[in-house]
């Protein structure tokens, strides 16, 4: 027999709630935002959590925003699934629920908790997991091809290493390093470089379970800073769908996290999704700028 969707959405939904450490919603609702769409009270999210609604079309923008947020805050305790995975998912319980709908649902506010994090660590643990998160947003540039560049691949490595990555985890980046990609056949060359960001993404995943939650704050910091330069810079002149989300999960981090009032206004107007037109050199420049002072802060 088959499953409900909205069964299926729910469950989808409130496991990845539940692995990024349930958030609360009042969080949810206030820090989110996707201007000019639509933003949703803590009750509603409430309700789309605790399985007694669907988000509404209307809402589609906030949901996509709050699906990447979840998915950064919980790291690989789940499978990440895509944007496009997320919106089928909610397309198909949204039309099953429409079919269904006899009255309309009643939304409750469930009272979670916030879950107890680990005490503050050390300012020099969070520098570390800041600089590899800076490493994996801007894996582009570090990429050692051609071979003279200075991506500067050699010290995120050394950085993993004092974030307590194990030399078996850091290897497929060693391998990458010390291959001759230039002079390597395309077959080859194409099988280092997949390896290269294959290797990237799973990053994140080790990172959190090597982290306690504020070191994965300043991790997820570090890493969003640059993500937002490249897709700014990729999907010029367009403003892309998860250039919005990105930008989206970097103002709810920010929001979150104990920086001081300035760092967050700045932090908050770079993550605003940017104009196009702007050069390569100015939106890095801008990323550059707040890394400096993320890592003087610490």
């Amino acid at each position: 027999m088959q499953g409900s969707s909205a069964d299926a959405f729910w469950s989808e939904l409130r496991e990845l709630w539940e692995a990024a450490g349930r958030p609360p919603f009042e969080a949810l609702a206030k820090n989110i935002k996707v201007p000019p769409a639509p933003s949703p009270s803590k009750s509603t999210i409430g309700g789309w959590l605790t399985g007694t609604a669907i988000p509404s079309k209307g809402f589609n923008k906030f949901f996509a925003a709050l699906v990447a947020v979840l998915q950064v805050k919980a790291g690989a305790d789940v499978q990440e699934r895509s944007l496009d995975s997320w919106k089928e998912l909610l397309a198909s319980a949204q039309k099953e629920r429409k079919k269904s709908q006899g009255a309309a649902s009643a939304l409750t506010t469930a009272s979670v908790p916030p879950p107890e994090g680990p005490p503050l660590i050390p300012g020099d643990r969070r520098v570390h997991f800041f600089l590899a998160g800076c490493g994996v947003g801007n894996s582009m540039a570090l990429l050692p091809f051609p071979k003279d560049s200075d991506g500067g691949l050699e010290e995120f490595i050394d950085g993993l290493r004092d974030i307590g990555f194990s030399e078996r985890e850091i290897s497929p980046y060693t391998q990458v390093l010390n291959a001759d990609i230039e002079n390597s056949s395309r077959e080859v060359k194409a099988m280092l470089v997949g390896l290269y960001f294959d290797t990237m993404q799973k990053t994140t995943g080790l990172a959190r379970k090597k982290a306690s939650s504020e070191e994965f704050d300043w991790f997820n910091l570090g890493r969003l800073l640059y993500l937002v330069a490249t897709k700014t810079v990729l999907s010029w002149p367009e403003i892309d769908e998860t250039l919005e989300v990105t930008c989206a999960s970097l103002h709810y981090l920010c929001e979150t996290m104990d920086i001081s009032e300035t760092l967050r206004r700045a932090l908050k107007n770079y993550a605003t999704v940017p104009p196009p037109g702007r050069s390569d050199g100015e939106v890095y420049e801008g990323a550059n700028k707040l890394a400096r002072a993320c890592y003087s802060m610490l």
